[in-house]
């Protein structure tokens, strides 16, 4: 789950410069369950069930943007391999979103099911809180 968020208040104008400044709004990760590789390999395509606090479950059709969402991921590895540079083990590297960006409210809990056609994938657990 990539964490959005900024630093400026709402009403703020922020300049291009200061954007970068903040991390282009990209806060953190939070990472969940591990995934089956094999499993995780053919999800292209998955159902992600969103519930907020006591609301009703929400169905979010997902899909990654890339067909083979590996390959960023090749080729990040190779780029730096050229550079003398290479990932580490417990490195984390997204590739891209099933279903964009969307906003959640602090102080209640959240959770989210990934599955695929085979089940469950795994669920995360989250509570945020208000600055």
């Amino acid at each position: 789950l990539e964490l959005i968020d900024n630093r400026f208040d709402d009403s703020a104008e922020v300049s291009f410069e200061e954007k970068p400044a903040d991390g282009l709004v990209n806060q953190g990760l939070w990472l969940g369950p591990e995934v089956d590789g094999e499993r995780a390999r053919h999800a292209a395509a998955l159902t992600l069930t969103l519930t907020i606090g006591e609301q009703a479950p929400q169905r979010l059709d997902g899909r990654h943007p890339n067909p083979a969402p590996r390959e960023p991921l090749h080729w990040l590895a190779e780029f730096l391999r050229q550079r003398g540079q290479g990932l580490r083990a417990g490195q984390a590297v997204i590739t891209g979103s099933y279903a964009g960006s969307f906003w959640l409210p602090a102080g209640v809990p959240i959770s989210l099911d990934y599955a695929d056609a085979a089940g469950s994938l795994g669920t995360l657990v989250v509570q945020f809180e208000a600055r």
